[in-house]
């Protein structure tokens, strides 16, 4: 009788665990490497948001090209509200600059979100990226003239 009280006491006193609160962002359809995007061209950059942060969130994003010499230049933003369990696929087209042969292609992600063991929203940035092989536009003109 005292032990199954005592369980009883204790399991009355435990607390579910919260699911954890988070947000994917991946990019949707990266270039083949064996491709190199041209400079001067428009190009997509297709990426997805998907909210698992338990609540509507905003998020706030920004596409930012960065040359090898760590030099940025931003290629597009916007907003974007997404409710709890729903995912967006952005599609921005921008046109690629002329920093370098080998660049990167940076989302950047700003949001009110929760962070790992903490009960309250505060802001959160996350991003990725990934390389590409920039060629000049005369190299590409060249080639196609070649055919």
């Amino acid at each position: 009788m005292v032990i199954s009280s005592i369980i009883v006491f204790c399991l009355g006193q435990t607390e579910m665990p919260r699911p954890q609160a988070y947000t994917e962002l991946y990019f949707t359809d990266p270039p083949k490497e064996s491709n190199p995007m041209v400079i001067g061209t428009r190009q997509k950059i297709p990426f997805t948001i998907h909210n698992h942060e338990h609540q509507t969130t905003t998020y706030h994003y920004r596409l930012i090209a960065v040359s090898t010499d760590n030099t940025e230049g931003q290629l597009g933003e916007g907003t974007v509200t997404l409710a709890y369990n729903h995912a967006q696929t952005i599609n921005p087209t921008t046109t690629l600059p002329g920093f370098s042969d080998r660049t990167t292609l940076k989302v950047v992600l700003d949001y009110a979100g929760v962070s790992p063991g903490d009960n309250k929203r505060s802001p959160q940035t996350q991003s990725i990226h990934y390389w590409v092989e920039v060629a000049p536009e005369h190299v590409s003109r060249r080639s196609e003239h070649a055919s």
